[in-house]
């Protein structure tokens, strides 16, 4: 009775540690696991669950992806930089110049195939190592599911798709850069394949380095993509003079610790610029705005990164904004939807005279601001759409909707 009672203790921990665990369908995706220790290059079947697509592990004249580990003995030829996480990562050659359309690639089974119609989160870690022999870079590095493992002719691309492809030159030299991407199955996908799909005339090539591209790659996870445990209404931004103006509003949250803010200039790698406390649990709408003092010149692309008190994460939508783009007759209000007080802030503009009118037409509140009276209490307005004006000189200078939300 004893022993049963504690094997019923451990298949419910088991199962309260696994309930609360979402599984990555790539098996090894670290490369910890190995059946031996690399000692020479190509030996991408040494690392449990991997294989070279061409079948061959011997190297030239075949493509043969490198598994490397800190305890094993390849050479360092290629730069080699210490893995992203624990021992193991694997390696692979996009361009050489010397040979025509040249192409590695590291290919697994998934634990279980993709379900269509569901939303899939894909996430890596990728450097360029540390000054090997391989010292350019390029674009498409792709990542492609298939129903069937594929075969690669020698050493030339494989004819297919990849539904996830990094189209810009991609140079992490000496350090990792995380890449997450999200797409939607739609096929039972059981196989992934990472590379170049694309031959030599449709790939760009960096001008500097030389002999040819060459990739370290660690941490690949292929999992659902979770929901955000907030309802999300809108997440959206402006330029505001020399400013990005980020805002979003939600209309209940769950388990909500944090959300971090996160720019991009590609839309692939992303950096954190801010971190602002969720409220927990609330089942009222509210607004969050971060003024982004730095932005990049040309386009900016933001995203949220949702946490929850358990540590579990999510992504919001990209969006994207041009800081070259700037209109000097504008104001911007926040929070929108508004409960109580109203900000307003004015580009090129010292003094306005600010006006809220109704769906009729009719004017319903009207208020002179400037930069040191920038606020309107709206608490007495009821729930609904209005429209805000500004005119300054006599002359109004933009007009947006304001949504009242009680």
């Amino acid at each position: 009775m004893l022993i049963l009672k504690k094997f019923k203790i451990l298949l419910l921990a088991i199962l309260i540690a696994h309930s609360g665990y979402t599984q990555n369908l790539v098996p090894n995706g670290d490369f910890e696991g190995y059946s031996f220790l690399p000692n020479n290059y190509g030996q991408s079947n040494r690392t449990t669950g991997w294989n070279n697509v061409n079948g061959i592990y011997s190297g030239p004249p075949y493509a043969s992806p490198d598994y490397f580990n800190t305890a094993g003995t390849v050479p360092t030829s290629f730069g080699q930089i210490m893995p992203f996480s624990g021992n193991g990562q694997m390696g692979f050659t996009t361009y050489v110049f010397f040979i025509n359309n040249f192409r590695e690639y590291i290919s697994t089974t998934l634990v279980s195939p993709l379900v269509v119609g569901t939303q899939y989160q894909v996430s890596f870690a990728l450097s360029n190592g540390n000054n090997g022999g391989y010292t350019k870079s390029t674009n498409n590095i792709g990542v492609c599911f298939s129903t069937s493992p594929f075969f690669q002719l020698v050493d030339q691309p494989i004819p297919a798709n990849p539904q996830i492809e990094i189209t810009t030159i991609t140079y992490n030299s000496n350090l990792w850069q995380t890449y997450t991407f999200f797409f939607t199955a739609t096929s039972a996908f059981n196989h992934i394949t990472i590379g170049n799909f694309r031959d030599d005339a449709n790939t760009l090539v960096s001008s500097t380095g030389s002999s040819g591209s060459y990739y370290f790659i660690d941490n690949i996870v292929v999992q659902p993509a979770t929901p955000l445990p907030i309802e999300l209404i809108s997440f959206t931004g402006k330029n505001f003079g020399d400013n990005n103006i980020l805002k979003w509003s939600t209309a209940s949250e769950t388990n909500n610790d944090y959300f971090t803010l996160e720019k991009s200039k590609d839309a692939i790698a992303f950096q954190a610029i801010a971190n602002m406390d969720g409220a927990g649990n609330s089942p009222t709408i509210l607004n969050y705005v971060f003024t982004d003092e730095m932005p990049f010149s040309g386009i900016n692309y933001y995203r949220l990164k949702q946490t929850d008190f358990d540590g579990a994460t999510s992504y919001s939508k990209i969006i994207s904004l041009n800081s070259n783009s700037k209109n000097e007759n504008e104001f911007l209000i926040y929070p929108n939807p508004a409960t109580n007080i109203l900000h307003i802030e004015l580009y090129n503009s010292p003094l306005a005279e600010i006006k809220i009118i109704n769906v009729l037409g009719a004017e319903i509140l009207s208020k002179q601001i400037h930069d040191d009276e920038n606020t309107i209490d709206v608490s007495e307005l009821s729930s609904g759409i209005y429209f805000i004006t500004a005119t300054t000189d006599g002359q109004q200078i933009n007009s947006t909707k304001l949504i009242i939300a009680k």
